[in-house]
Order: C-alpha cells, then structure tokens, then sequence
C-alpha cells in the first residue's frame, strides 16, 4: 500500500472516530435535557363544536376552558394583534391537548396531507365502521378513501382521514 493510500485510510478512520464521538456527545447532551411531551394543540374556527368532537365523540375529559389572561403575552408570542383568545385543555388517554380559538380570525386554507404545517390527531379505534358513522354526526368527513396499511407499526390495520368543519383532521387506525 502507497503512502496516499495509507494517508487516505487514516483520514476516513479519523473522521469516522470523530464522527462518532460527536454523535455520542449530542446524545449525552440530548438525554440530559429531559424531554417530554406537554400538549398538542389545534387552533379551531369554533371552539364549542370542537370541544363536542373530542369530549363527545373522542371522550375526552375538559381540564379548563377560559379566555387567555396573558393577552399582551399571547400577543407578543404569536406576533399577531389578537383581540382574544378562547383556550380549553382536553384529557385524551394520555395525551392532554389545547383548542384555540382567536379574535380576529384567519380565514382558514384547507392544508392537504402533503402542505407543511399540515397536522393530525392518530387515534385508534376498536370498531372502524361504527366510529366512522359516529363521526359523520359530528361533520367530519373523509378527505379520501380508507386503506389498509402495508408498512409500519400498524400493518394490516385501516386507516382514514376525516376533517371537521374546523379543519381538525383525525387519522383514524382501526384495531
């Protein structure tokens, strides 16, 4: 073996060490941050209908719903001139989760699946038919066909997206 040879082969080495020990030195520092999960949260057009989706349908427990008392804070958060800010805290399972409603509103864009920013709730259900037919009581309504999954954690399961009139979308995973 020439000497670029051998040079070359101890840069790649060098680099792979280093590399490696720098991906070793962000998961340590990664871990010492003690990440968790604190909320998930949609902005709707109309609060009360989406608190009967999640509390009615979904049965969630209401935690609170209130107008914001912060609202220069909410104002300097969102760069936005709200006027006020309708918040309800939902217990779903495990996963506590916020509704927003904002005065002015947005007129709202209907966000495809593949729109960054575009956002879903998965939840699963035991009966996929009968939670479909549910749902339509509560206007969400298919943005697509269902399908069976092929691939990932939930193969052979169904699945389907439906949206509500507050353009909440629900992916919903048939157990």
């Amino acid at each position: 073996m020439g000497p670029h040879k051998a040079a070359q082969m101890f840069h790649t080495r060098a680099t792979c060490i280093l590399s490696q020990s720098a991906i070793q030195g962000a998961a340590m520092a990664i871990e010492s941050l003690s990440v968790t999960p604190n909320h998930v949260s949609f902005t709707v057009m109309n609060i009360q209908r989406a608190l009967d989706v999640f509390i009615q349908l979904l049965g969630a427990e209401l935690l609170s719903h209130n107008n914001a008392a912060n609202l220069q804070g909410i104002r300097g958060m969102t760069a936005l001139d709200v006027k006020s800010l309708e918040i309800a805290f939902l217990q779903l399972g495990s996963q506590r989760v916020e509704l927003l409603q904002f005065m002015p509103m947005q007129e709202a864009t209907a966000l495809t699946p593949n729109t960054p920013s575009f956002a879903h709730l998965a939840i699963s259900v035991a009966d996929f038919d009968t939670f479909l037919t549910q749902a339509r009581q509560f206007d969400l309504m298919p943005i697509g066909e269902s399908m069976r999954m092929l691939g990932g954690l939930d193969v052979g399961k169904r699945a389907i997206y439906l949206r509500s009139p507050d353009a909440l979308v629900l992916e919903v995973i048939g157990v």
